[in-house]
């Protein structure tokens, strides 16, 4: 399923929260995440990703894979997978296909997710802690996206503006 996604790094993620909340947005998940990302060898742009949510005390581990498209500055088209669950039965099954399918592991974060949606556009906003940076993705339908990718431009710009001597 093909996916639209403004994703960019922001100084911190406290207005977007502010800016999700004053517009009815709805918090539909709050948690821990450690993800590794590895790459194909043969197409830099295919992704597999084992993510482990950490929730009240519980870990859930999923594998999911993504195909990166066409990018545009923040703008990111998309293909992913629906994600699988991992479990000690099939974590040697899983290991052998990214082997032989030539995935490589490229990178491990540690990260803060909040997710928060209305009318079919997510915002998944992000507090890294490992790299320490901050990311907010908007994602969903094409139209919804862009329109609100422009409201949150002018939220840089008072931000930016506030930020002033």
């Amino acid at each position: 399923m093909e996916e639209y996604e403004y994703s960019f790094e922001v100084a911190g993620i406290e207005p977007y929260i502010e800016y999700c909340e004053k517009n009815s947005y709805k918090l539909r998940k709050s948690n821990t995440q450690k993800r590794i990302v590895y790459e194909n060898f043969y197409n830099k742009n295919v992704l597999a990703r084992i993510t482990t949510e950490i929730e009240n005390n519980n870990e859930i581990t999923k594998i999911d894979f993504k195909n990166v498209g066409k990018n545009e500055k923040d703008l990111k088209v998309s293909n992913e997978s629906i994600p699988m669950l991992i479990t000690s039965e099939n974590i040697d099954m899983i290991e052998s296909i990214l082997e032989v399918l030539r995935f490589e592991k490229t990178s491990e974060l540690k990260r803060e997710r909040y997710v928060y949606i209305k009318n079919n556009v997510k915002f998944e906003i992000d507090k890294y802690i490992e790299p320490i940076m901050n990311v907010v993705a908007i994602e969903g339908e094409k139209s919804l996206v862009d329109s609100v990718y422009q409201e949150i431009k002018e939220l840089w710009k008072a931000v930016l503006y506030l930020q002033l001597p």
